[in-house]
C-alpha cells in the first residue's frame, strides 16, 4: 500500500492512495511521479514495533514516527520476517501536520477513530469512505 499521507494518529496513519507502482521492489528508486491518485482513503494501522524507514540519497535509513508528517508519501510493506515497515519515500510539510485535521474536524492531536482502534497491525489496510 502506499500513498500521500492526510493524517497521522496516534495509532494509525490515513493516507490517499496510489496505484502504479504494485510491481516495485527497491523503495530508494521509486518515482512518485509514475504513480496515480485514487480516490480512496486507506488506513494504516501502526504499533510500537512498526519499523520506520526513509529514502535519502538512494538508501533507506532509520526514521522515526514523527517523520511521518502530513503531505508525505509512504509505502507500507512486511518485510521478509512479516514485520510491518512504514518506508518515508518524500517528506511532507511538517508545519501542515500540526494543523492537518480529518473530515470530522479532529485535529492530529485527537483521538483515534474507532474501527482504526479496533483492527490490528497486519501490514495491509482497509478501505474507508473518502
Amino acid at each position: 500500500m502506499m500513498g500521500e499521507v492526510t493524517y497521522v494518529g496516534s495509532s494509525y496513519i490515513s493516507v490517499t492512495a496510489y496505484t502504479g507502482g504494485e510491481d516495485v521492489t527497491d523503495f530508494t528508486t521509486l518515482d512518485i511521479s509514475t504513480l496515480t491518485a485514487t480516490e480512496n482513503t486507506e488506513s494504516i494501522d501502526t504499533a510500537e514495533d512498526t519499523e520506520y524507514l526513509k529514502v535519502e540519497t538512494g538508501m533507506l535509513n532509520a526514521a522515526a514516527r514523527d517523520d511521518v508528517t502530513t503531505g508525505a508519501f509512504i509505502v507500507s510493506t512486511l518485510d521478509e520476517d512479516g514485520a510491518h515497515q512504514i518506508i518515508l519515500i518524500e517528506s511532507g510539510d511538517a508545519a501542515g501536520a500540526a494543523s492537518a485535521s480529518t473530515s470530522d474536524g479532529e485535529t492530529a492531536d485527537g483521538a483515534d477513530s474507532a474501527s482504526a482502534d479496533d483492527s490490528t497491525v497486519s501490514g495491509e489496510s482497509s478501505t474507508t469512505e473518502a
